[in-house]
């Protein structure tokens, strides 16, 4: 059988199988990748083979708390080796402040001139809190993938006191 570094246009096929079966396997609807994504997982090598991407489809859907995975949602190794920059992705979105302010019961210490990466932080701070650092919480909260919790929490110096 060739590798499938020889075979990328199976990739997508792969993925869907292996996201219905996934999906199934853990109760959850069916989840879907961006075309974004589906493009990144065509360029990268998979040294590991299809046994590798179905580990890593796998893990996509045990981690989602959305209906579409997005680019920014993959796993970072594969990111990296694929040559994207967390800083050409587009940013967590702008809408936490105003989703924490409505969910969460921890305060914002938001000011007038604070940058929206300030914001953001400070959102993500505070919704953290309100859920005892409960990343998965938190993700469904904000509606972003744990992942990108995990990613801008690192990004933004929020300490780790459990990786929920």
């Amino acid at each position: 059988l060739p590798t499938l570094q020889e075979r990328i246009e199976d990739i997508p096929l792969l993925v869907k199988d292996f996201l219905e079966e996934f999906c199934l396997q853990n109760n959850k609807s069916l989840v879907s990748l961006s075309p974004e994504a589906i493009r990144t997982l065509m360029k990268y090598k998979w040294p590991g083979n299809v046994r590798e991407l179905k580990n890593c489809i796998e893990g996509i859907v045990v981690m989602s708390t959305q209906s579409t995975i997005q680019q920014i949602d993959l796993p970072e190794r594969i990111l990296k080796a694929t040559g994207i920059e967390f800083s050409n992705l587009p940013s967590v979105p702008d809408v936490w402040a105003l989703t924490a302010v409505i969910e969460g019961k921890q305060p914002l210490n938001v000011e007038v001139g604070m940058s929206l990466d300030e914001i953001n932080r400070e959102a993500l701070r505070a919704t953290l809190e309100s859920v005892d650092n409960n990343k998965a919480k938190a993700a469904e909260i904000l509606k972003v993938s744990r992942r990108t919790i995990q990613r801008k929490a690192k990004e933004y110096g929020l300490r780790e006191e459990q990786d929920s």
